[in-house]
């Protein structure tokens, strides 16, 4: 909200119309002080990760940034600025390096295409674009890579810019395959056939993320929570929190408070695995300082992003931990509670 309200007024400061971004400011600044006075007086005490990580994004994210280091938020989040953009289009399926580049060639063809519709004058586009450029700034020094959620206000302006490209493109073909040059027709064809399996492989690939990766997705969910079902009947009542990736899904499940163990973002961006690791070794010492007593661990947890060698070990270290009393087993999943003293 913020952010859209500075790139308005800069925008209509740019275009040296101090009456629209007196107006713009106006009109908008009530809901957006209204909603940080909210937020501010709403807000609990604390500075620790945690508190931070739910309810101020801002102190999470400059407890994660490091000024001295911003080139790799820069590399990485740009690296995953142009996938996020592409994978509109081609969406990632496999995770290889083949479909990365190809999004991020149909992000650059995005990007070309809207900036041919900017210079020719377009003002409506040009005030969206203003936005997603103030928009992107911010993405490529966040403190986690944007994705396809991350870009999605941008899509309009991607759909201008593919609809510009992919026409003027297809426009240049179809004339010169209908030129008199032999050589240049020749290509044109060869052209049109790359544009053809590109246009296929595409299709290829929402058509698999529509009738097979979203059902899988939705059906490996559906089986989680059948598993989860008698550990989440055991907790059901209870009023003390309980420390678990799915945060959200437990208190949903049971009416227990719950916590995600957070860790900082940072070690990702170093490529500092041994740091993530220990972030999440220390489930105990996290669980002390929060005031947690109960710790409910699957083979999944803390997976993504970490290496399968570290992962496993992660899962024998935090299952052999002296501070967890282990209260229950229901297929694989794990119930502890933090001892007395510990």
């Amino acid at each position: 909200m913020g952010g859209g309200l500075g790139a308005g007024i800069l925008w209509l400061l740019w275009r040296r119309d101090r009456r629209g971004a007196a107006i713009f400011a106006a009109a908008m600044l009530p809901a957006v002080v209204g909603w940080m006075a909210w937020s501010r007086w709403n807000t609990p005490p604390g500075d620790d990760i945690a508190t931070l990580y739910y309810t101020n994004y801002l102190g999470f994210h400059l407890l994660n940034f490091r000024l001295g280091e911003a080139h790799l938020f820069l590399w990485k989040n740009l690296d995953g600025l142009m996938q996020g953009l592409g994978a509109y289009i081609m969406p990632k399926v496999d995770g290889g390096l083949g479909e990365k580049i190809l999004a991020q060639v149909m992000a650059v063809a995005a990007l070309s295409g809207l900036w041919r519709v900017v210079r020719a004058g377009n003002e409506t586009v040009r005030g969206y674009a203003w936005f997603g450029l103030f928009y992107a700034g911010q993405l490529v020094v966040w403190h986690f890579p944007p994705n396809e959620r991350f870009v999605f206000p941008m899509l309009p302006l991607l759909l201008v810019g593919w609809t510009a490209e992919f026409g003027r493109l297809g426009g240049r073909v179809a004339e010169l395959r209908r030129g008199a040059d032999a050589g240049q027709r020749r290509a044109a064809w060869v052209v049109s056939a790359i544009g053809v399996l590109l246009a296929g492989v595409a299709v290829t690939g929402q058509v698999k993320v529509l009738t097979e990766l979203l059902p899988e997705f939705m059906e490996g969910h559906r089986r989680e929570l059948r598993r989860l079902g008698p550990v989440f009947a055991e907790l059901r009542g209870g009023h003390e929190a309980v420390l678990t990736e799915d945060d959200t899904l437990l208190y949903l499940a049971t009416g227990r408070p719950s916590l995600g163990l957070v860790a900082p973002t940072l070690p990702w961006y170093r490529d500092d695995w041994e740091a993530r690791h220990a972030a999440f070794r220390d489930a105990a010492g996290y669980a002390r300082k929060q005031g947690v007593k109960w710790f409910l661990l699957r083979d999944s947890d803390f997976s993504r992003d970490m290496q399968v060698e570290m992962h496993n070990r992660l899962l024998k270290e935090l299952r052999a931990d002296q501070a967890w009393e282990r209260m229950g087993s229901w297929n694989g999943v794990e119930l502890f509670r933090l001892k007395e003293g510990q």
